[in-house]
């Protein structure tokens, strides 16, 4: 019974044929309004794309939770975030409680708190699916060319919706920027999937390589991992161990895989 949101954009050449769909989900404690450039997010700019290549984008909003100190912050439950086992280590417990203090979300129950948890205990997964069907019934979506994409905590949703057998055909490819699932939580679809990774280089808040971040100690799974896990799952018969960085020169200092 939980009621949820979503900022949409339709381009003008809808209700002329089915639309492609693409779902972009924002970063945590983001406002999926700013994250579609209403306000100058870092979206800005995307609804032209959509408008000129023809179509129709979704930008869902987070659950809005008490996340500790924090007492109105959105979050997607995703990549091991909401953790309710204290054994869960994926972080430096006493550098959280030293530099920002746990972040319990009020839907996790206090009770179950995990010194390692940041987000909501929702079933965002099921949400998304929800929100796919009521789009599909009630507009002309083209359910063949489905997409989703994140950053950040967003992308770490991203690779959720990949990994789980309810969503992972829904979509027809994924996008991921800067965000990877915590150690232990990288689950490796068992559908092959179009994935793409994006990530800077030198990202000390959720470091590609698997070392921890630098505040908090949060440790997420190594990209090249996570990658060979992909390549290994669809059978592709090639290796990305070793493969190094393609250089994305229109992002400065930005590499993607």
């Amino acid at each position: 019974g939980m009621e949820r949101e979503y900022v949409m954009y339709t381009p003008s050449c809808a209700n002329l044929q089915p639309l492609p769909l693409v779902f972009m989900f924002h970063g945590w404690q983001e406002l999926a309004q700013v994250y579609a450039g209403i306000h100058g997010g870092w979206s800005d700019g995307f609804a032209d794309v959509a408008e000129e290549k023809c179509f129709l984008t979704v930008w869902p909003q987070g659950t809005f939770d008490q996340l500790g100190r924090l007492p109105h912050a959105s979050s997607w439950s995703a990549g091991g975030c909401s953790t309710k086992d204290n054994s869960d280590h994926f972080c430096d417990a006493e550098a959280v409680r030293r530099t920002s203090g746990a972040y319990c979300a009020s839907s996790c129950g206090v009770d179950s708190c995990a010194a390692c948890a940041w987000c909501a205990c929702v079933d965002d997964v099921g949400f998304v699916l929800s929100l796919v069907d009521t789009l599909t019934q009630s507009l002309l979506v083209d359910a063949q060319h489905v997409y989703a994409a994140g950053c950040s905590n967003g992308a770490m949703l991203v690779y959720d919706l990949a990994a789980d057998e309810r969503s992972a055909s829904r979509f027809a490819a994924f996008a991921a920027d800067a965000g990877l699932p915590h150690r232990g939580h990288g689950c490796v679809p068992r559908l092959p999937v179009s994935l793409l990774h994006l990530h800077a280089h030198n990202d000390q808040v959720i470091p590609l390589d698997g070392t921890p971040a630098h505040t908090g100690g949060w440790v997420y799974e190594r990209l090249a991992e996570m990658q060979s896990a992909l390549v290994d799952a669809a059978g592709c018969g090639v290796s990305m161990r070793g493969s190094g960085w393609a250089p994305l020169s229109m992002l400065n200092g930005t590499r993607g895989a």
